[in-house]
């Protein structure tokens, strides 16, 4: 039987009427009661929405988490085998990126050949991340920031395990590769920018938000939500760089390359003033307010943990500020027909 809904967050969090969709018939099923600490409201049941159909984009996720072997971080149910294997596809990925452009007439063994290289991988994942994210995050949008992982079918937990990890095992990678291989000076060692350590400091931020949620088996709904934010920005992000990279070339440079990056400019522009802007702080005034202000949210995620996340999410979204400025200084410069400079912006 159903448990009775009145006075119940959870159950009144998570139900909805099979009527409200007419091709996609979603059904409320009752979990067993949540056992919790005490004094947290555990003393309640949850109902997990089962999607009859799974969207086509997240079989391959869901079959590759049951194809890998899993060896797991001990005391934890956190797979390693998914996210060394994901930063080893990126790897192969970016040599094998620099070795094509070279084939194709680039310079072998510079620097502009690999920051290409790098942009060409990190576009492979964040376009594919991004529409894969908001699949999952629609297939299960009546769902909050706070839920548990259990608040899902499972063809959703295996989505979200393989998604999560996925993005985990690049942040490796381009933490290794982009900020140590490529910025790496003989006789001195590292050299990195400012902005490169805004990019680690957000890459371990980043990790550390997906994985801690992962092994609490809650809240990452709003680790998948701040991901699906944050990455759709990555590929015109990298179409900006590569396209700066190659109208500073002599060999590429001309009249065409210069008008299309004048093109690419504006849209990074553009896109990434009003994301960072508005749609990042909205999301996470909607996370904030769900994981400290609703009972679920405080019962689900440990006041602490959801805390520090939230101080990484404000951290890396006031972090942006410098290339929101840069984004405003393009659209101003393109509506005033100045071109001189947009070689210098981050």
């Amino acid at each position: 039987k159903t448990p009775k809904t009145q006075g119940d967050p959870n159950a009144l969090q998570y139900q909805m009427s099979s009527q409200t969709e007419e091709k996609n018939e979603v059904k409320a099923a009752v979990l067993p009661p949540y056992k919790g600490k005490k004094g947290n409201g555990a003393k309640h049941a949850q109902t997990a929405i089962i999607d009859d159909n799974i969207p086509s984009i997240l079989l391959p996720w869901v079959k590759l988490n049951d194809a890998l072997p899993k060896h797991y971080v001990p005391l934890t149910k956190l797979d390693v085998d998914f996210v060394l294997l994901s930063c080893l596809f990126f790897m192969l990925l970016d040599f094998g990126s620099a070795e094509v452009l070279q084939l194709m007439g680039w310079p072998s063994d510079t620097k502009e050949t690999r920051a290409v290289a790098g942009s060409l991988t990190t576009i492979f994942h964040s376009t594919t991340l991004v529409l894969s994210l908001g699949a999952c995050l629609w297939s299960q949008r009546h769902v909050p920031p706070s839920a548990k992982m259990n608040a899902h079918p499972k063809w959703c937990q295996k989505a979200t395990t393989s998604l999560i990890q996925y993005c985990t095992g690049y942040m490796i990678y381009d933490s290794l590769i982009q900020f140590g291989w490529d910025r790496w000076v003989p006789g001195v060692g590292v050299v990195l920018s400012g902005g490169d350590k805004l990019f680690l400091g957000h890459h371990v931020a980043t990790s550390f938000y997906m994985l801690s949620a992962l092994v609490t088996e809650a809240g990452h709904v709003s680790a998948l939500l701040l991901m699906f934010v944050g990455e759709s920005t990555a590929p015109v992000h990298n179409c900006f760089r590569i396209s700066r990279l190659v109208v500073s070339m002599e060999d590429f440079g001309g009249q065409v390359s210069e008008a299309v990056h004048q093109i690419v400019a504006l849209a990074w522009a553009v896109k990434y003033f009003l994301v960072r802007t508005f749609v990042g702080p909205a999301c996470g005034i909607y996370i904030t307010y769900d994981l400290l202000f609703t009972k679920i949210g405080r019962a689900n995620v440990p006041l602490v943990l959801s805390s520090f996340w939230l101080f990484l999410c404000w951290g890396v979204m006031i972090g942006s500020i410098p290339w929101i400025l840069d984004a405003v200084t393009i659209v101003i410069a393109h509506f005033h027909g100045e071109t001189e400079g947009l070689l210098e912006v981050r």
